[in-house]
């Protein structure tokens, strides 16, 4: 008995695994989610990511990583990644990982407008050009080998604001809000939600504030990123 609300790729994840290795075993799994649905920030594949790490530890299936990865693989491009975390280049669909060393920690502010993104739509929109380049994704991998996460931030960039902030304006609204007040802002996966990085975590408390005074309703929550040594 599954009980997975409406994740379903949590569910095609525990499928997957009985259908790799034959077991007939079942489970009682209550999902609690607290990334938000459709934010652009891989909660449904890090479901199906925890799921995979779980049912092989819970039903001893003794897979490998290898293996894992390769199922993770046919759930979604971001699923492998998912499944080991860290700092990583994806290549081909997004599902071949080369990784390198994760920077020091910093505070991050996560803020989502109320704006509905379909990924599929998302996708859908791109003809094939870009102002983000291979070369934009060896610039930020330089500065984060550097220990540079500021850097980075400023250099990178996301095909998908090109894609999506000309028919969702408050997209734009909302990371202006916060690159005019001085914090590198870029839009995560194919969005809505903003990832704003900060010096200090009281920047966060400040700027959740300043949303509210302005009369946004945006979801804002802070989180703080890993170090190398965290994924030890």
């Amino acid at each position: 008995l599954v009980s997975y609300g409406e994740d379903n790729l949590a569910l095609k994840a525990l499928r997957a695994i009985q259908a790799y290795t034959g077991c007939k075993a079942g489970a009682a799994i209550h999902l609690l989610k607290r990334v938000p649905i459709q934010a652009g920030l891989g909660g449904g594949s890090a479901d199906a990511a925890a799921m995979l790490l779980g049912l092989n530890r819970f039903w001893d299936l003794r897979l490998t990583q290898e293996e894992l990865l390769n199922i993770g693989a046919s759930l979604g491009s971001d699923v492998p990644f998912l499944l080991q975390g860290g700092t990583a280049r994806g290549t081909g669909r997004g599902e071949v990982l080369t990784y390198s060393q994760s920077p020091e920690a910093h505070w991050l502010l996560l803020v989502k407008p109320k704006v509905s993104i379909s990924t599929a739509v998302a996708y859908g929109r791109f003809n094939g050009k870009s102002n983000a380049t291979t070369k934009t994704i060896d610039t930020v991998l330089n500065h984060l080998q550097n220990n540079d996460l500021q850097s980075a931030f400023t250099s990178s960039a996301n095909t998908f604001e090109e894609l999506l902030f000309p028919d969702h304006e408050e997209l734009g609204i909302c990371k202006e809000f916060f690159t005019s007040r001085g914090y590198p802002t870029i839009m995560t996966g194919s969005g809505p939600t903003m990832v704003v990085l900060l010096n200090k975590p009281m920047e966060a408390l400040q700027l959740q504030e300043e949303i509210k005074a302005a009369g946004h309703d945006w979801l804002s929550l802070i989180t703080k990123t890993c170090t190398q040594e965290d994924l030890v």
